[in-house]
């Protein structure tokens, strides 16, 4: 798959930019360099290093070989990027003249949007869907019934309708989907998006999601799920990404591939071909080349902000940044005590994982479970339980709590297991998916973990104690007490 800007942004924020790229023309190829900038003396440490000496020095082969991986891939960049300087912007051709709108009975374009307009036609009329609330550059709306149009802010964007955008434009739509946040389509460069279905959850119609072709580029979404199921729906080539609740980027590249991250939320990235997809929670990305899908690999706040910026697709108030430590702050070893592997861009420092109580609160102001496994409130505030973890490369696959001495409790993120759900925040994010169940990688800082319950009266009575125990994935655990 050619390297996503996302990629790029991992590695940038393991090594941050602290000075413009010296190539100017080419950020994308910034990280790279800087990469090298600041561990060339490094590398000419170990490459001078003598055959016999270095062959039987791990940190030493490691080292080398991430030298000749980060200079291959910054060559790889800088020739792509010039390729894309000279090539001529390529001329507008709508992917889908004759397209036929999704639909169970597969209706017309301009049969879906009647339809839809007899639904409410005051919100819907002649099947609009949407309002471009931003733009910035040139964009192209190709309406199935009338042609082409240029985009401005205010243009009605109907069902069946595609949008193209050119080089150094990017626009940002919001839907009519009767929500008090209404979701969201950002479209970044280059990019082309068509509008395929617009449909109720329920019959009573207070709810509407979107579907959405992206035929190729980069575009951002933030929409809501309603009882489990899809905000929005995405499709790339091959695989689909179900938005279940968040802020979601995808991209689709020319030749196929795709890939997707998650700011916030959850989303499941799925082929309906072989029916195999990723569980997605926030600080995740992952690629798909034809429809098979690669290890997700972690993702911090940094690198989220960084793709957002570098993708085009930030069109509101700048993106909230938490500040992580980086790598700059750790002193780099010439010997290679701490390595950089670029094929997962994540720092790993060799620390033990550690989990630490902080607190436990009777009553709080999030209403995320009830009694039993469902991820529903019940309109009573829940009691948490909260840690603080530092596991730096892991990914969480669990969390129980449960009692010590005391009476009788269990709660955890294992569904169908009988036990009360536990639901967990992560940095004041929502990441437990919609079976309860958690999948998480943690980056280079601690973080700020909270298990929301349901409170069966032993929290807080005096006489029972508690051990949280957070799974990784490598089948290792972790535990925390928190006192009577």
């Amino acid at each position: 798959m050619a390297r996503w800007a996302i990629l790029a942004a991992v590695l940038a924020a393991t090594l941050p930019l602290t000075t413009p790229a010296a190539a100017s023309d080419c950020p994308a190829c910034a990280p790279y360099e800087q990469w090298m900038e600041r561990n060339g003396e490094a590398c000419g440490y170990h490459g001078a290093r003598p055959p016999s000496i270095c062959e039987g020095d791990a940190n030493c082969v490691q080292w080398n070989k991430n030298c000749r991986q980060v200079e291959g891939d910054l060559k790889a960049c800088m020739a792509d990027c010039k390729r894309q300087a000279e090539a001529p912007p390529p001329p507008y051709r709508p992917s889908q003249p004759d397209r036929v709108v999704a639909g169970a009975s597969g209706p017309s374009c301009a049969g879906a949007r009647l339809a839809l307009d007899a639904r409410d036609p005051e919100r819907f009329e002649s099947g609009r869907i949407a309002i471009v609330a931003a733009v910035s550059g040139e964009a192209t709306l190709m309406d199935c019934e009338t042609g082409a149009s240029p985009v401005s802010e205010g243009t009605v964007v109907r069902l069946g309708d595609c949008i193209r955008t050119e080089a150094r434009s990017k626009i940002r739509i919001r839907f009519l989907d009767g929500e008090d946040v209404p979701a969201a389509f950002y479209v970044g460069p280059r990019a082309e998006a068509c509008f395929e279905s617009f449909e109720p959850y329920q019959a009573d119609g207070d709810h509407w999601r979107a579907g959405v072709n992206l035929v190729q580029g980069v575009a951002r979404a933030t929409a809501r799920g309603w009882g489990g199921q899809y905000g929005m729906t995405i499709r790339a080539s091959a695989t689909v990404n179900g938005v279940r609740s968040g802020d979601i980027a995808m991209v689709n590249e020319k030749d196929g591939d795709s890939g997707v991250a998650v700011g916030d939320g959850s989303a499941y990235f799925f082929n309906p071909t072989t029916g195999e997809g990723v569980n997605m929670s926030a600080g995740m990305v992952v690629e798909a080349s034809d429809g098979v899908f690669a290890k997700p690999e972690p993702m911090t706040n940094e690198n989220w902000a960084e793709l957002i910026d570098d993708e085009g697709l930030n069109l509101t108030a700048p993106t909230e940044i938490v500040k992580l430590p980086s790598p700059e702050d750790e002193p780099v070893n010439p010997a290679g005590m701490d390595v950089l592997d670029p094929r997962t861009a994540v720092y790993t420092p060799d620390v033990p994982a550690r989990l630490t109580a902080v607190e436990t609160q009777l009553k709080t102001d999030r209403d995320h479970v009830s009694r039993g496994e469902a991820v529903r409130g019940d309109g009573h505030p829940d009691a948490a339980f909260i840690a603080e973890a530092h596991a730096p490369g892991k990914t969480i696959t669990k969390i129980a709590i449960n009692n010590v001495g005391g009476q009788f409790s269990v709660w955890d993120t294992q569904p169908r297991n009988g036990h009360w759900l536990a639901a967990i925040e992560v940095g004041g994010r929502k990441v437990t998916l919609s079976d309860g169940s958690v999948s998480f990688p943690l980056g280079p800082a601690p973080v700020r973990i909270v298990a929301y319950c349901q409170n069966n009266r032993a929290i807080g009575d005096g006489r029972t104690a508690f051990r949280m125990t957070v799974s990784f994935a490598d089948g290792t655990e972790v535990t925390a007490d928190y006192p009577k």
